[in-house]
């Protein structure tokens, strides 16, 4: 009696163990045929406007389109850059930025042909109304922005929608 007992529990702990273990991966299973997207971790507010995300694909454009590499890129935000600190900053509209990026792609990216600059640089303003940049002079050239803006030197327009900073080497 004892030995159909010991049975009986052996198997109720097999069938027990048996049904769990194949619980447990079908759950993993299913878990693991979920597929996350960066957004999915993204608050409402947080994600991009159309208009911003076209920016951004903009900017990536300009940044793979530049006759020397490293003229223009971007970075996390708030990244410490190299050649921090900087010597100032100044604040433009994106109207300003507009201007500047146009002088800046007719003069870095002339393997694209002059209306695909002007519709990359328009799309590539279009993330804020206001840019932050904080200017780093180069050795040679220390401009003083008292001046004008500085179109030479490196400038940095910081926290891009809170997601980049945009690195311009002048």
């Amino acid at each position: 009696m004892i030995q159909e007992v010991i049975k009986l529990f052996v198997f109720s702990f097999v069938l027990v163990t048996a049904a769990c273990s194949s619980s447990t991966k079908n759950s993993v299973q299913e878990e693991s045929d979920k597929t996350l997207e960066f957004d999915d971790f993204l608050t409402p507010e947080s994600k991009l406007t159309e208009e911003q995300q076209f920016a951004f694909d903009a900017l990536n454009t300009l940044q793979t389109s530049t006759d020397k590499m490293n003229r223009l890129y971007s970075t996390f935000a708030n990244t410490n850059h190299p050649f921090y600190p900087a010597d100032t900053s100044f604040t433009i509209s994106q109207s300003e930025l507009l201007a500047f990026m146009n002088q800046f792609v007719s003069e870095n990216c002339q393997n694209l042909s002059q209306e695909t600059r002007e519709r990359l640089v328009k799309a590539s303003v279009l993330a804020q109304e206001v840019y932050t940049v904080m200017y780093c002079g180069s050795s040679s050239s220390h401009s003083d922005v008292k001046n004008g803006i500085p179109t030479s030197g490196t400038w940095v327009i910081s926290n891009v929608l809170g997601r980049r900073d945009i690195v311009l080497v002048w």
